[in-house]
């Protein structure tokens, strides 16, 4: 047989405004019939990226009518067999023009993504025997079956990595194969080219497709169309065992349909297995599973992925970046997946190796066990505070503010209270116990930011000779410094897992970051989207709370915005907080400042309020009285006073209850209330709750004692 030399020329249809794999681009008009060498139409697909159809058609619209003929047979192989081992076959060597990698195809992985044409010594017109020879060759060399249509588009590869060409190759010659035609006559017989591997396919694709539904379900367009896929290409006999096979019965009569399709001259004898792997994928097929890939295989192969890139996040060098993004986009590419479930299960893994569980498979879910009502009341007294009415111990709280309102200043002043054991703004007269230290992770200010919150904690009344020591021993930071070449902090995976070393060594009661908008610039977790920020609030929580208390310093969405529509960026944001407060400030024409301070989410022991607040001049937080003329002494200290009269006096067994103690003192109850709760979650606890009323505890007969003292000595010295 002479060869095929590099001048004889094939009669192809070409469309120069589909490059590359665009779906998109996919018309079916405008094809054009152009002559081309073997060299030529490789170029044309790889150099340029045109879309070719291996045939001439009968008009420049690409329909299974318009074929008109073909002399060259093109391949495409995505099962499993790499390029190498294709292109090593005797067959191939004698018959194969050339080949090209597709747009789909990943260098290294098992699975390649290649095409081969193969020329024919004769030109066959007639559609059906063209189609038999496609089938035939499909079946000699493993290609695959789903692209053995006549006019099929072939999408061109721009920069393909891999191409051959066989100046060589030796024309097929097309009476010497033993090609079977499938009928054209009304009788649905089925190709005779179908393999194992087809079945496979097919029971594969019908775990995804629904079976037809009762009337009015929408099933019937999708159903009815995957049973003539399975008549054409399978045959009759063989479809039915398919469909019993896979439980794939539907609510219809089987054989009812089926002998209607056999008298059907509508049903579509170009519905094949590439309808079936479509109708699928249209369902949620991920695209290897028609490649005759086992489901384990994929399934270890797309955790494996995952599991190295998040191997990569948590461990890799800083010039990994690269393999990160390339394995993240050939994950989704391969396995139909989209990047963003991708980023999810990643973000999963990580937390796994964090130590943090955002699936809930760690979680015990057994609803079924009695209750003990008896129990509740202590364990309702486990709640403590870190700092009375504002963040709970092991609790968590967004405080959200424009710029420049105070913030930062605010976060500074409940870092000293809780090291000094001072109270706080409207809890100022219940001590915060003290001795606790602080994680500031600031990454809010990128130039001069130790300078700057050294002059914040000075503002709130540290004293400026011992800010230096003291802030080395009650406060550590986490701050941008240029000199040094210390950038902010944002939390990458390996950040996390900085932050959760530093937290496990429980010498932390509270952790500020400041803000949540620069930590996860660059981060990959966008603020604005929702599912992304509930992933990486669950990981600080999961984090940071178990060892400490987690204040956010946040920004508003708008100067105006008020309540939780303050909060910016994704709502989830301030949806896994136990507390949202948010601050405002007003400037009068003196100067003089003046705030306000509101509780506008409330979980776990907190109690909703609203106040307005000034400074001293010491720089210390308070509240201003809506009555300037009104009582000087603390509400909390005056309960704590009455209840000790009442228990030296044996009155009610010492006992009082809320209204009670609000008609003595002439306060409100719901700031009685509020204050005995607070009270009540100190440490030590004050109070305790008695049947419908309030009675000190030990430490608060001590603490009401010192305050009677107190008094007293005030008293005195006024006399």
């Amino acid at each position: 047989m002479a060869s095929q030399n590099s001048e004889h020329r094939f009669e192809v249809s070409i469309h120069r405004n589909i490059i590359g794999k665009d779906p998109k681009a996919i018309r079916s008009e405008g094809w054009e019939t152009k002559s081309r060498t073997a060299k030529e139409l490789l170029n044309e697909l790889t150099r340029d990226g045109c879309a070719v159809v291996p045939a001439t058609l009968k008009s420049s619209r690409r329909t299974k009518d318009e074929f008109k003929g073909s002399s060259l047979v093109m391949l495409d192989f995505d099962s499993g067999q790499t390029i190498e081992t294709v292109l090593s076959k005797s067959f191939v060597q004698k018959h194969g023009l050339f080949a090209y990698s597709t747009h789909s195809h990943v260098p290294g992985e098992v699975c390649q993504r290649f095409r081969v044409a193969i020329g024919l010594n004769t030109t066959i017109t007639s559609r059906d025997h063209y189609e038999g020879v496609v089938g035939h060759l499909v079946q000699l060399l493993g290609s695959d079956t789903a692209c053995t249509d006549a006019c099929r588009l072939y999408y061109g590869n721009p920069g393909a990595e891999i191409t051959w060409l066989n100046e060589e190759a030796e024309p097929l010659e097309v009476a010497a194969l033993a090609v079977t035609i499938r009928a054209s006559a009304n009788g649905i017989q089925g190709s005779l080219h179908w393999s194992q591997v087809d079945r496979e396919k097919a029971l594969a694709c019908l775990e995804f497709i629904p079976p037809r539904g009762p009337k009015g379900s929408g099933t019937y367009p999708d159903s009815i169309r995957a049973l003539f896929a399975l008549l054409n290409t399978f045959g009759e006999e063989a479809a039915k065992a398919l469909v019993g096979e896979a439980e794939w019965h539907g609510d219809w009569d089987l054989d009812e349909v089926i002998e209607g399709a056999l008298n059907n001259p509508a049903h579509d004898r170009s519905c094949g297995m590439g309808t079936l792997i479509q109708i699928a994928r249209e369902h949620g097929m991920p695209a290897n599973l028609s490649a005759a890939v086992k489901a384990d295989q994929l399934v270890d192969d797309y955790q494996k992925s995952c599991e190295r890139i998040a191997e990569l996040m948590l461990k890799g060098g800083p010039d990994d970046w690269a393999e990160i993004d390339l394995l993240t986009s050939r994950t989704s590419s391969k396995h139909g997946v989209p990047q963003t479930t991708i980023k999810h299960r990643i973000a999963q893994i990580s937390c796994r190796d964090l130590g943090v569980d955002l699936s809930g498979q760690t979680s015990e879910h057994i609803y079924s066990q009695e209750i003990n009502w008896d129990d509740l009341d202590e364990e309702e007294l486990k709640t403590k505070f870190l700092v009375p009415g504002f963040i709970r111990q092991n609790g968590s709280a967004l405080l959200v503010a424009p710029g420049g309102v105070g913030k930062t200043e605010m976060a500074c002043a409940i870092a000293k209270c809780i090291a000094d054991g001072e109270g706080f703004l409207h809890y100022s007269d219940i001590p915060t116990g003290g001795g606790k230290h602080t994680l500031f992770i600031e990454s809010d200010m990128e130039t001069g930011a130790l300078s700057t919150l050294k002059d914040y904690f000075i503002n709130v009344g540290l004293d400026p000779d011992e800010a230096n020591s003291w802030l080395n021993k009650w406060v550590k930071f986490w701050c941008p410094n240029p000199k040094l070449g210390i950038s902010s902090w944002h939390c990458s995976y390996q950040a996390l897992t900085e932050l959760k070393n530093e937290i496990e060594t429980g010498r932390y009661s509270l952790v500020v970051i400041d803000s949540l908008k620069k930590i996860t610039a660059g981060s990959g977790y966008r603020y604005d989207k929702n599912d992304e920020m509930h992933i990486l609030m669950s990981i600080l929580l999961g984090i940071i709370t178990p060892h400490a208390s987690l204040l956010i310093l946040h920004h508003t969405n708008k100067s105006d915005s008020q309540g939780m529509n303050a909060i910016g960026g994704a709502s989830s944001i301030g949806e896994l907080v136990d507390a949202v407060h948010q601050l405002s400030r007003k400037d009068d024409e003196g100067g003089e400042s003046t705030y306000t301070f509101e509780t506008t989410k409330i979980r776990n022991g907190y109690t909703s309020c609203k106040f307005t607040y000034a400074r001293n001049e010491e720089g210390k937080f308070y509240v201003i009285p809506k009555d300037p003329m009104g009582q000087e002494e603390p509400v909390a200290n005056r309960i704590l006073r009455l209840l000790e009269e009442h228990w030296n006096e044996g009155e009610s067994n010492g006992i009082l209850r809320t209204s009670e103690i609000a008609k003595v003192l002439k306060v409100k109850d719901k700031t009685v209330s509020n204050k005995l709760t607070a009270l009540k979650m100190t440490s030590p606890q004050y109070v305790k709750h008695k049947g419908r009323g309030w009675k000190l505890t030990r430490a608060g007969r001590e603490r009401a004692k010192a305050l009677n003292a107190e008094a007293n000595r005030t008293m005195f010295k006024k006399q």
